[in-house]
């Protein structure tokens, strides 16, 4: 894995190969934390200036709206390598508006240029869960038949 930006003067130097095929990020790009909110970045600088980028903080992940859980895996996979403590509601589990569904421990500086994508992940892939679910709840007993973009 690449070594994750840590400052915004780093996002200043990046450029997009504009022979670029396709728009989307890479895994190499979502690896680095290229895909943040800058203000991530910029609350990293501060906490490293200010000598507190190591103090444990936690970070709780909640919905807006009940729904069903997915995303777990990529998530686990993005901060395999971090110094962290990580929970989750297992995947497929229904939640409720406002329950926690991830929760973080760790220094802010292993995770915090991650959050954009990770909330871009569960909510995606927690989006499509609960669409499905909500689709074979309507069907009852019949068939569900899934034709991808249609």
């Amino acid at each position: 894995m690449n070594k994750p930006i840590s400052s915004v003067k780093e996002t200043e130097n990046y450029s997009i190969n504009s022979n670029r095929k396709f728009f989307s990020a890479t895994h190499e790009e979502i690896e680095k934390g290229l895909t943040t909110d800058i203000y991530f970045v910029r609350a990293q600088e501060i906490l490293r200036y200010l000598r507190l980028d190591s103090t444990i903080v936690t970070a709780e992940i909640f919905p807006r709206e009940e729904g069903v859980f997915a995303g777990t895996q990529e998530v686990y996979n993005l901060l395999e390598d971090k110094k962290i403590k990580l929970w989750s509601l297992e995947e497929g589990e229904k939640f409720e508006l406002k329950d926690t569904v991830v929760r973080i421990e760790g220094p802010y500086s292993e995770f915090g240029v991650f959050e954009t994508v990770i909330l871009g992940i569960l909510a995606s892939s927690s989006a499509w869960a609960t669409a499905a679910r909500k689709c074979k709840d309507a069907a009852g007993a019949k068939k569900v038949v899934c034709f991808g973009s249609r």
